[in-house]
């Protein structure tokens, strides 16, 4: 508890005269801001790009534009768009099923409403015949 070195020293003072191996110092002078845009300005200006012409540039261009508007086959096109074709037939399947269960019920419930007609008839006493 009584050990506290006391204030911090500033690391300049402790660390004067030591510089380790692999370590760079850099020295410089705080920047002028009234100076970087000026020059800043001056080299903009100066600065060209010189790009070499490509001549066959633009019917490359052409050929590109042209062979995407082709027809692809189904499967290149299913391929390029595996998550779109997959969520498509996702969509399809469940829409299926759910239209699947619906006609199954209303056929069962047709089914039964028929065959219980059928038996309330056939145990109507007017239509018995007797033998």
């Amino acid at each position: 508890m009584g050990n506290n070195p006391g204030p911090a020293k500033s690391l300049g003072k402790f660390s004067a005269g030591f510089r380790p191996n692999g370590v760079i110092v850099c020295e410089s002078t705080p920047m002028d801001p009234s100076q970087t845009p000026d020059l800043l300005s001056r080299t903009l200006a100066s600065w060209r790009v010189v790009a070499p012409r490509n001549p066959q540039f633009r019917t490359a261009v052409r050929e590109r534009i042209g062979a995407g508007s082709r027809a692809q086959p189904w499967a290149v096109y299913a391929r390029r768009h595996a998550a779109a074709v997959g969520g498509a037939l996702a969509l399809a399947l469940v829409a299926g099923a759910f239209t699947g269960q619906d006609r199954a019920r209303s056929r069962v419930a047709a089914e039964s409403a028929r065959m219980a007609a059928a038996y309330v008839q056939g145990l109507d006493a007017r239509s018995m015949q007797m033998k």
